[in-house]
């Protein structure tokens, strides 16, 4: 397992997660950690088929 750290942050009076974040990331902070599936992934820089833990998850809003 590979770790590493995200930030997303968010800004504007309606400033809000996607119902897929808001999904996602509670299970990604509680330290099952993920695994890298598909072109997304690719592009944000994650190795497909690699599990990756986050140790920690900044989320500013």
């Amino acid at each position: 397992m590979i770790e590493r750290f995200f930030i997303e942050v968010r800004n504007g009076a309606t400033a809000a997660l996607t119902r897929n974040q808001t999904l996602l990331y509670p299970l990604l902070s509680s330290g099952n950690g993920l695994t890298a599936v598909g072109v997304n992934a690719v592009k944000a820089g994650l190795d497909a088929g690699v599990t990756y833990v986050l140790p920690g998850l900044a989320i500013y809003l």
